[in-house]
């Protein structure tokens, strides 16, 4: 991949050269890394293609992909294709820092004027991929992989505890932070602005400023969503390279994949595999009565001509992949995607498309669409929903509708904490030391799953979370490793943009929640399709259980006696020397809540961070 990396004097200190030459020299990827500016001012270095320079001398440099390279290259009059690094460069010499507002795709770039000592670092609106940087003694230092940046850096920066006791606490998104101090991480839809003497934060993606969309009729908002789906599939196919797609038998998945085949099929092409987390059909893994994700899987990769890859993690694989360095990685816990990565490797996939992202924005269930409806007095359309969900003749139907669509989501926080369907499974940092809990305390934190009556504000906050970015992250760093590299069409910009545009009745048009999804697969895929996967929830059961088992016996064997600063050793020894119980609600819960720490106490490994103590 095209790795970016630099470092650029803004004070009276000069850039180290020669230093970051002797450390680039090191890393795996850089030896033949296309120096785009060696000087006491700035060095700036690409893995991959070369950088590009605009007509006025500025540097651009730009990793991943632009989505209508065409329609920018016509409007800043680039004349032949030069890449993507020469257009971020004469689209920041154009429109400054306005340039992200007509830059639409999946990336990161950096953007340096030489004659100002002036630039910025840019992020995609959904954060499909990281860009890190370091500011200390008017030195600015950044880099796509975190590895690459600590080793430009005259001195390692230490742990930061603060995010080390907010992961604990909730280890779903880190926001801007990341577990070394002074180090940061460029937020989706945002930039990192620099001149001589300091850098700023601006925010060039707002999601409130998008403005309302409004067509005449239902037909209308399901052809323009229709039509945007396919367009964000197209423009994520790129010739001559091997393509494969996630399939769980969902609706994003399914989407995407199918209109993947279709265009590809078009050209004479075809996605090369279809993934799936989910156990393949044997003995050991019986099919389920009823719905099964897996048969879904087949039937569509069958009808369409598509090879179903599925999982074939245990748990060995998974005890493996807690010691990974998620302070380098990224925090995502998903383990059954390295069984994905290897599939893939093996078959030479060089892009997975994943439909990642889907179901919190375009096809979410906006669960608050009826509750949205009665506050504005929408009587006789609320008490339709009800009838096509019950019925008279099934009243506790009826009821239990409206109570989980239209009282729970009209709740305030404080009890919908206690009525909603969603659960803080992490609890109060169980595992933090109590130093680490005295210098950074446990915050009240509601549930991620929250939702009002306010369906389009959901969808909203959903992606202002930071979690969809965190497995991006994740998957970016991981996916290197393998050569593959991902892409995200539900996450395209112009489809977020049209849902946070439309009225939130939309999102429920047949009187069903993800309208837009189901009408997208019509004519399609037949049958049901929806979550329901008993076989890969009982595959993940059987490897936490294994897992934990595992961890049970290295307690026993002394491997988790060194005390931690960070974690109440003592409680974490007892719950993993304890086991699993068997319930598998409970057990699910408590290793949710094992797993952090266990991931924590690697890292303090790692760091040199634990103490000896002889327990035995």
């Amino acid at each position: 991949m095209d790795n970016l990396i630099g470092q650029i004097a803004l004070g009276v200190n000069c850039v180290e050269n020669r230093r970051i030459g002797r450390s680039l020299s090191s890393i795996a990827g850089w030896s033949n890394a296309h120096v785009a500016s060696n000087d006491r001012n700035a060095f700036l270095a690409k893995a991959g293609r070369a950088a590009g320079k605009g007509r006025s001398g500025t540097i651009g440099m730009f990793q991943g992909f632009l989505t209508y390279p065409e329609h920018l290259s016509v409007a800043l009059s680039s004349g032949s294709d030069r890449g993507s690094d020469y257009l971020i460069a004469l689209a920041a010499e154009r429109w400054g820092q306005n340039a992200a507002q007509h830059v639409c795709g999946e990336y990161v770039a950096s953007v340096y004027d030489p004659s100002l000592r002036t630039g910025f670092l840019l992020r995609d609106h959904i954060g499909t991929r990281p860009i890190y940087w370091h500011w200390e003694d008017g030195i600015l230092s950044f880099a796509t992989g975190l590895a690459d940046l600590l080793a430009i850096l005259s001195d390692k920066p230490e742990p930061d505890e603060e995010t080390i006791a907010a992961f604990l606490q909730h280890p779903v998104t880190l926001g801007s932070r990341t577990f070394f101090s002074g180090i940061k991480i460029v937020e989706p839809g945002h930039m990192l602005t620099f001149q001589p003497g300091g850098v700023a934060v601006r925010q060039w993606w707002n999601i409130e400023d998008v403005p309302d969309t409004r067509f005449k009729n239902l037909d209308d908002y399901a052809n323009a969503a229709r039509e945007l789906v396919e367009r964000a599939v197209s423009t994520r196919l790129p010739k001559g390279r091997a393509i494969g797609a996630h399939l769980s038998g969902g609706l994003d998945s399914t989407a995407v994949t199918l209109i993947a085949q279709e265009k590809l099929r078009k050209s004479g092409g075809g996605l090369l595999g279809a993934y799936s987390w989910s156990p393949p059909i044997s003995p050991d893994a019986p099919e389920f009565a009823g719905l099964d994700d897996r048969k879904k899987v087949l039937a569509i990769s069958g009808a369409a001509g598509l090879h179903p890859r599925f999982a074939a993690l245990d748990g060995i694989a998974f005890r493996s992949f807690l010691s990974r360095p998620l302070e380098l990685e990224g925090v995502a816990d998903v383990a059954d995607e390295f069984s994905t990565l290897e599939q893939a490797r093996a078959d030479g996939i060089a892009v997975m498309l994943s439909g990642w992202g889907g179901d919190e924005a375009f096809s979410a269930h906006a669960h608050g669409v009826p509750a949205y409806l009665m506050r504005r007095g929408r009587l006789a359309d609320v008490w339709r929903l009800m009838r096509a969900h019950g019925g008279l003749r099934r009243p506790h139907r009826m009821a239990y509708f409206f109570w989980r669509t239209v009282a729970v989501p009209l709740l305030p926080d404080r009890l919908f904490q206690k009525f909603g369907p969603f659960d803080n499974i992490y609890g109060r940092n169980r595992y933090a030391s109590a130093r680490l809990q005295s210098k950074h305390p446990a915050q009240n934190a509601l549930s991620s799953g929250r939702f009002t009556a306010d369906p389009i504000r959901d969808i909203k906050n959903a992606v202002l979370r930071g979690h969809i970015a965190e497995r991006m992250v994740t998957w970016a760093s991981w996916g290197q490793s393998f050569g593959v590299e991902y892409r995200y069409p539900l996450t395209d910009r112009s489809l977020l943009e049209f849902v946070f545009g439309i009225p939130p009745e939309i999102l429920w048009g047949d009187r069903r929640s993800r309208f837009l999804a189901r009408h997208i697969l019509r004519g399609r895929v037949s049958g049901r399709l929806g979550k329901s996967d008993p076989a890969n929830e009982k595959k993940r059961l059987l490897e936490l259980r294994q897992c934990w088992s595992i961890l049970s016996h290295e307690v026993a064997d002394g491997r988790f006696d060194s005390d931690c600063p960070w974690l109440d050793m003592p409680v974490l020894r007892n719950d993993l020397a304890r086991g699993p119980s068997g319930n598998d609600k409970l057990d699910v819960t408590e290793f949710a809540r094992i797993m952090p720490a266990v991931r924590i106490w690697h890292m303090a490994d790692r760091q040199g961070q634990l103490q000896s103590k002889n327990l035995r």
